[in-house]
């Protein structure tokens, strides 16, 4: 269990083959996710910081799911769209790492902003201060008046 949270299926278990991505072992889903994300082993992945987000981009339903869960749907949607090919012979249910081929990058939005990125200049409150600098002093008597 090296590199997933699920054991390796025995060829056993799995005597028919499948190459119907929809039939996608845990096992299998759980390799896809991580050759994508780049990281040794599955455990490594967040649902927040890594599935989740993943979900938004692919646009897959991520809300309710566990992690197992939301990873076999990242990984059916992954090669359903070409992020990832697999090489001969196709066996959704017993994939292994050497099988999994990045096609193009997951390319997932930023969570926060770069500090040395220039603020928007119609952002700027250069101006905001205007009103407050320039206070009409026709209506204040000054007190030497009196």
């Amino acid at each position: 269990m090296d590199e997933t949270d699920s054991e390796k299926p025995d060829h056993e278990d799995f005597s028919e083959n499948s190459d119907n991505v929809d039939e996608m072992s845990d096992y299998s889903a759980q390799l896809v996710c991580a050759v994508i994300f780049h990281v040794a082993v599955f455990r490594n992945l967040s649902v927040k910081k890594h599935l989740t987000v993943a979900a938004k981009t692919l646009e897959i339903k991520s809300r309710g799911n566990g992690k197992y869960e939301l990873a076999k749907k990242v990984a059916i949607s992954l090669v359903k769209k070409e992020f990832v090919c697999i090489q001969p012979p196709v066996n959704f249910k017993t994939l292994t790492r050497e099988q999994i081929i990045i096609i193009k990058e997951l390319q997932l939005p930023s969570s926060r902003a770069t500090c040395n990125s220039s603020p928007d200049p119609s952002l700027s409150s250069s101006n905001s201060t205007q009103s407050v600098d320039e206070t009409d002093d026709s209506l204040v008597s000054d007190p030497s008046d009196d």
